[in-house]
């Protein structure tokens, strides 16, 4: 498996990760038999979270006894230091780990949540506690809004960022990701298939889509993936040539650059979500309207009664 370097943390990450967000609609089985045929094929950097339901567990069945051939990222939505502390705790039991390599603040997406994480005994402070204590190696965060992504990446408190990297949320990255390079900050890619947009269009449309992302300067793609099948055809889409590092004596990526008919393909997918997203807002701006209207009318009614 190709693998780049994530950061200053100096670990090397495979270029495809395994997103744990959708491993909870499958069985306890099939969701151990999926990550371990993943970690088979060279797939190290698995993600998961408190919030994503059975996750953990399942993650921590599946790497029982193969802990040096994964580096694990887990995340909190907690918003005091108590609650992060807890969570912490707790996935170290669900995940049966001594130790979680990698842990993030889910989601900083909020000039409040950023404040609760960099004020004095806030949620940096626990999150530094825990690396004291060793109950986690490297301090990151997750975020989807550009503006606080840019404001937390510029403290310079954070060893890695995860963040949208695609081909539909290029507004959101492309100013981002230079920021975070230049602070040696390990960047990983969440939702390479725009969340899921992507997901139900052509396996040609998907394969160009993975190369997009890891075709970026970042250290690992994550991609959620559900069966055995999608494992293949995931690694397979989004990894092409690999060649030798001597120097650091492993496999890192050379990608051949996507076809200009690859990228007019992605283009069209891309319209075509972007103008789907806007029929929706639509609809939903009219329900809204018809909603309020309703509301209104309820509201004489009961001052006529």
């Amino acid at each position: 498996m190709l693998k780049r370097r994530l950061g200053r943390t100096e670990l090397m990450v495979s270029v495809i990760g395994f997103g744990g967000l959708i491993i909870p609609r499958i069985s306890y089985e099939e969701a151990i038999k999926v990550v371990r045929h993943a970690l088979d094929l060279g797939v190290n950097l698995i993600d998961t979270a408190k919030s994503y339901g059975d996750s953990e567990e399942k993650v921590g069945a599946a790497i029982s006894g193969r802990s040096e051939d994964c580096i694990i990222t887990s995340k909190s939505l907690a918003d005091n230091i108590d609650d992060l502390l807890a969570d912490i705790d707790l996935g170290l039991k669900r995940l049966n780990t001594s130790k979680i390599e990698l842990y993030q603040l889910h989601n900083i997406s909020t000039s409040e949540k950023l404040e609760k994480t960099l004020m004095p005994n806030g949620l940096l402070d626990g999150l530094k506690m825990a690396k004291k204590g060793k109950k986690i190696d490297f301090i990151g965060f997750s975020g989807h809004n550009k503006g606080i992504l840019t404001e937390a990446i510029k403290t310079n408190e954070f060893d890695f960022v995860e963040m949208p990297i695609n081909v539909v949320d290029r507004n959101v990255w492309c100013g981002v990701l230079p920021l975070a390079l230049e602070r040696d900050m390990g960047v990983v890619a969440m939702k390479p298939l725009a969340g899921g947009a992507l997901t139900d269009m052509s396996s040609e449309i998907i394969s160009f889509a993975l190369r997009y992302a890891v075709q970026q300067d970042i250290s690992s793609a994550l991609v959620g993936m559900k069966s055995i099948e999608e494992v293949e055809f995931n690694l397979r889409a989004g990894i092409t040539n690999p060649y030798r590092n001597m120097r650091k004596g492993c496999c890192l990526m050379r990608q051949t650059p996507l076809a200009r008919r690859s990228v007019a393909s992605v283009n069209i997918a891309c319209h075509a979500i972007r103008d789907w997203i806007y029929r929706q807002y639509l609809y939903c701006t009219s329900i809204i309207h018809v909603l309020a209207h309703m509301n209104c009318q309820d509201s004489v009614i009961l001052r006529s009664k």
